[in-house]
């Protein structure tokens, strides 16, 4: 919601623009309006991979065991 939010706000400071693809908006303008939404933002390392748990429930033959961010393990097919 808060991305809903922070576009609105931008919209109606900025009522100028027109139509605007989101890579277009000023980023840090969004985010000064919703980051007080957004509550405490931390980043952690952890050691997953998309390959955890995969098989579990039924038989993968797509994954690449070799490097586990191949962008064919990310997408399922």
């Amino acid at each position: 919601m808060s991305g809903v939010i922070g576009g609105v706000a931008y919209a109606l400071q900025n009522p100028n623009e027109g139509y605007l693809e989101v890579e277009d908006m000023d980023h840090e303008q969004v985010m000064e309006v919703i980051t007080p939404l957004l509550g405490d933002c931390v980043g952690a390392y952890t050691d997953w991979t998309p390959l955890v748990d995969r098989g579990k429930f039924f038989e993968d033959h797509y994954t690449d065991e070799t490097d586990p961010w191949q962008f064919k393990n990310i997408r399922y097919h």
